[in-house]
């Protein structure tokens, strides 16, 4: 089983990719600012695995 962490998961390719991890039974956590609502439905799948996280990295510096 591969761990993938992908960031700005939330559409387009890394969307995909998470997807495609998350049929093979791969352990995925998904990050990006604002969950979409496709991330939010692919992190209810069956995949126990799979993790939709919002984060914050802007440097307030």
């Amino acid at each position: 089983m591969t761990k993938a962490l992908l960031i700005d998961a939330n559409r387009g390719i890394g969307l995909a990719l998470a997807r495609q991890l998350q049929e093979r039974g791969d352990a995925v956590i998904a990050a990006c600012r604002r969950p979409s609502p496709e991330l939010e439905a692919l992190g209810k799948l069956d995949n126990p695995l799979t993790i939709e996280a919002g984060v914050e990295v802007t440097d307030s510096a």
